[in-house]
């Protein structure tokens, strides 16, 4: 039976950028899709399996659909080395590869395929597949009711690992934000209405002011990721910080006048670059 395997690791980003390379291959394939969660199972914590809320169309893989696990070293080198079914690809640099959207079936994909190039073909499918199943809370709902009655602007705020020395990411700065919400004001020729998402919500209250009116998400814990993500896709307009995360609910906003704005530079490392992680419809500072 023809297959596309994608492997999940990382945050709900991260996984969500796997899921949907895998998607698109398999519908170029007219094939399942088939999803290797054991390394998320197997770290757990902010890296488990974050899908759950969607209304993905894929089969969790075990032991017996699945490759060998690396931990089961010699079957592991035996199959990506030598029988190659699945074959095994591994993504080789930043930047979108074209060659990935030729795959055939029978494969097995590892990376992080952080480009809407790999499945703009495909972005339909995807807004009905990303769609959030879970029922919004209380709270969510009452947010939500805000963020449609204004001209609402998600901004979202990446602290956490970025701020440590050596980070191969950089924290975007206030000036960045700054710019991005004049260049949305100035664009839609309304007053924004922010509302600020943050793995830090406490640093966040007390360093990103704006002088427009400003709300602060610190209701949803982490294991209600989703919750914020969707916050952010029903926003009228986004600014992203360097983050897969406010990536997904930017590019999950179905308003069709949305301004995006996004860091020119995503990584703290000049050697580290990927030119086509934002649409080319958003705007880049």
């Amino acid at each position: 039976m023809d297959v596309v395997i994608a492997r999940l690791f990382g945050g709900l980003g991260n996984q969500l950028f796997q899921y949907a390379v895998g998607r698109a291959v398999a519908e170029r394939n007219k094939c399942g899709l088939l999803l290797d969660t054991r390394e998320t199972d197997e770290k757990g914590g902010h890296w488990k399996y974050a899908l759950s809320h969607f209304n993905v169309n894929a089969t969790i893989g075990d032991d017996s659909n699945l490759p060998p696990a690396r931990s089961d070293t010699l079957r592991y080198y035996f199959w990506r080395y030598l029988s190659k079914n699945p074959e095994f690809i591994r993504e080789k640099h930043l930047g979108f590869n074209e060659n990935i959207n030729q795959l055939s079936a029978n494969t097995y994909l590892h990376g992080y395929f952080q480009s809407e190039k790999y499945f703009t073909d495909y972005a339909e499918v995807l807004h009905r597949e990303l769609a959030i199943k879970t029922a919004p809370t209380k709270e969510n709902e009452r947010w939500l009711q805000q963020i449609d009655a204004c001209n609402s602007v998600s901004l979202h705020v990446r602290r956490g690992d970025y701020a440590a020395a050596g980070s191969t990411y950089a924290v975007c700065d206030k000036n960045y934000y700054d710019r991005a919400l004049e260049i949305i004001a100035e664009k839609t020729a309304s007053e924004p209405e922010v509302f600020v998402f943050s793995d830090d919500p406490v640093w966040a209250k007390q360093n990103m002011r704006f002088g427009v009116k400003t709300h602060f998400s610190d209701h949803n814990e982490s294991a209600k990721h989703y919750e914020d993500m969707r916050l952010i896709s029903c926003c009228k307009h986004n600014i992203v910080a360097n983050s897969t995360f406010s990536w997904w609910g930017s590019w999950l906003n179905r308003n069709p006048d949305k301004i995006v704005v996004a860091p020119k530079d995503w990584f703290g490392k000049q050697k580290m670059q990927n030119p086509d992680i934002a649409p080319e419809s958003w705007i880049r500072l």
